[in-house]
């Protein structure tokens, strides 16, 4: 688990120092990139907050998550869970996946209903010896749709009920209504040191060097890189050697492969996307630098890719594969987009 307080200790020193002043603000707005802590802070801010452990937030009637999804399933959740087993499970899942710091961003919709904040105001006015305290993950969605949601949310805000904190999170500060971000203590959470996140995931496997290569377009799936070992890493390299080579039984356990994950959530398939990328990403660089990853069996694959593919085509192929994860993210047709890869490299080759 990584350490907050080693990877942001100004602002865990910050938040501290909030509570033992008992200058504890009404709302707070944590922004920033993907993968610097936003998620850890507002947890570990939250457990001081209440003095609740977070693993228990789950069950405590003080504790409220609030995240981007349907009118439809906010209505059937908050018409009683026992009566809606398989949207309460479903809600557990997204803030368990948040409590382990893991990513659900596929699993979202693109704005706030209404329902979801007049049940919060339902909610919240009651009263309670314990601080209550409200996340609301992606807040740049509250200005999506009919703005209903945003508006609901300002009056709160205005006349916040006491002893009650809002954690809102965003990516983009600029695309949160303005009026509620004037309505919070904004935090901009700033990009820590590669190298910091290296030492918290003490990674078994890889050299600080190798680690910078795996991790550049994956900083919002440490998670996943930790579990890496470079013997995935190279079975995925060869995964995608047999794509290329066009190897029929593999195309086929590859769509099945695709498509089942579709429906979970494109996380991780774009998270083994951007590891090929780094594949040629590094071998465009290696051919100007000496060859320094230790990764096992590394020169025998990179030989098998070069049977197939020249060297003065690793850039194509890395922006193929750019192409092939901006058309997934478009809900297009699994089967299509990875057909329409297979034509592209099949040109190259």
């Amino acid at each position: 688990m990584i350490k907050i307080e080693e990877l942001q200790p100004k602002l865990t020193d910050f938040f501290q120092q909030t509570i033992q002043s008992n200058n504890i603000g009404s709302a707070y707005l944590l922004y920033g990139s993907d993968g610097i802590g936003k998620n850890l802070l507002a947890l570990d801010f939250a457990e001081k907050l209440s003095g609740i452990d977070r693993f228990n937030f789950t069950n405590n009637p003080n504790i409220f998550f609030l995240f981007p999804l349907s009118s439809e399933f906010y209505k059937k959740f908050f018409s009683g869970k026992i009566n809606n087993e398989e949207n309460y499970n479903f809600w557990k899942q997204l803030v368990n996946a948040k409590l382990l710091n893991q990513d659900i961003q596929n699993e979202l919709s693109n704005s706030f209903p209404i329902e979801s904040i007049r049940n919060i105001k339902q909610q919240i006015y009651f009263k309670s010896e314990s601080r209550k305290v409200v996340f609301i993950y992606n807040a740049e969605l509250l200005s999506s749709g009919s703005k209903e949601s945003a508006n609901s949310l300002l009056k709160i805000l205005e006349e916040p009920p006491a002893n009650t904190t809002f954690i809102l999170i965003c990516k983009n500060i600029q695309q949160v209504p303005s009026t509620i971000v004037s309505r919070c203590i904004q935090v901009k959470i700033p990009k820590p040191h590669l190298r910091d996140f290296f030492s918290q995931l003490n990674h078994p496997s890889f050299t600080f060097e190798e680690f910078s290569l795996l991790a550049q377009n994956n900083q919002s799936n440490l998670s996943l890189l930790k579990s890496l070992s470079d013997r995935d890493y190279i079975e995925l390299v060869d995964s995608f050697y047999q794509l290329s080579n066009y190897n029929e039984p593999y195309l086929s356990e590859f769509y099945q492969k695709m498509i089942s994950r579709n429906t979970l959530g494109m996380g991780e398939i774009i998270y083994e996307v951007n590891l090929i990328i780094s594949w040629f990403v590094y071998l465009e660089k290696s051919k100007y630098l000496k060859n320094n990853l230790s990764f096992n069996n590394f020169q025998e694959m990179q030989l098998k890719l070069k049977n197939i593919f020249s060297e003065d085509k690793y850039l194509e192929i890395i922006k193929h594969l750019e192409k092939f994860k901006e058309e997934l993210n478009s809900n297009l047709s699994v089967k299509n987009v990875v057909l329409n890869l297979i034509i592209q490299l099949k040109k190259l080759i």
